[in-house]
């Protein structure tokens, strides 16, 4: 007896996955989707619950590891996932718990191009359980890692390097960067992930449009920089320095910035400026300088701090 209703069950289950198999392949037509959908033939692939894809594809997602090694990048909501397709980021896979969140992103999405994108549709709770964000946005876009990101055409001849910037919302200096723009963000080793998905939100998308370069030693730096540049250390604990050094970052006279490259060093508001940066410093003409505060306040946070600096220098660029 006990023999039959094992079989009797194994047999209900295999039906049920036949049915669930065969439901698998849905087409996206402009009514299902709702909004201007319009002539795209788009097959999606719904992964339920227990299924082995669904366990992969969100293995994927929280897995540094394998995203590394598959250098491939994490990317949450609309907004982001359709820059990084306007920035021309290779994208693989489109997961999401509705239809309705991807109908503006295939908009983006070029319909030749269309064919080789995965349009995974799984339940809201597994993205909500995967997501590394507090609200999770309904809709992840997996794509390759970009590889090599050209400087603006316009850009100052500005490198900063960033020395201790640990937390995935240090990386809203990247955001700083672009817009003024910089040439180029180097990170030495111990700086975060910049394609960290949180360090991604983090710079608002500018990470998908200004060239970095990271896990690089100081040797690495001393390499990539001219020996002729001027080096300036952005900190306010200006003690550690001597004091024909130290100046304030608008009192920077202009025959030090003429016809030079600049590194602007600029470290984390818990972790500073490290003792390794000061000694890169000192292999070429350096200066610390300093944002006079109040002395009620300890210090400002890295992103303010680096758009003073560099849109004083650009200002005195422009004029010089």
């Amino acid at each position: 007896m006990r023999f039959y209703r094992n079989f009797v069950s194994t047999a209900v289950n295999f039906v049920r996955a036949q049915r669930e198999s065969s439901k698998r392949i849905i087409n996206l037509s402009p009514s299902v989707a709702g909004t201007n959908i319009n002539d795209h033939d788009i097959q999606i692939k719904k992964l339920k619950l227990g299924d082995k894809e669904l366990a992969q594809t969100m293995t994927l997602i929280r897995s540094k590891r394998k995203l590394k090694k598959e250098e491939q990048i994490i990317v949450e909501g609309n907004i982001l996932i359709k820059e990084a397709i306007q920035a021309q980021i290779k994208l693989n896979k489109l997961i999401f718990s509705d239809q309705s969140k991807i109908s503006d992103v295939i908009q983006q999405i070029p319909k030749n191009y269309l064919k080789f994108v995965e349009f995974l549709k799984v339940p809201q709770t597994d993205l909500t359980f995967y997501s590394v964000l507090q609200t999770c946005p309904g809709v992840i876009g997996v794509f390759d890692k970009p590889q090599n990101i050209e400087p603006k055409a316009e850009s100052y001849p500005i490198d900063v390097i960033a020395d201790q910037c640990r937390e995935p919302n240090n990386c809203s200096i990247i955001r700083v960067c672009n817009a003024l723009p910089a040439s180029r963000l180097l990170l030495v080793k111990g700086n975060v992930d910049v394609w960290d998905t949180k360090s991604i939100r983090s710079s608002s998308g500018s990470i998908f449009h200004f060239p970095t370069k990271s896990q690089l030693t100081w040797a690495d730096i001393n390499e990539m920089t001219g020996t002729k540049n001027l080096v300036l250390i952005a900190d306010n604990n200006s003690r550690r320095y001597k004091a024909e050094n130290i100046m304030d970052y608008d009192k920077i006279p202009d025959e030090l910035l003429k016809d030079r490259n600049i590194s602007v060093i600029i470290g984390g508001e818990t972790h500073g400026i490290s003792s390794e940066a000061v000694e890169f410093a000192k292999t070429r003409d350096w200066r610390c300088i300093k944002i006079p505060i109040d002395r009620t306040v300890n210090s400002l946070n890295i992103s303010n701090a680096l758009a003073i600096i560099l849109f004083e220098l650009r200002r005195k660029l422009n004029q010089i």
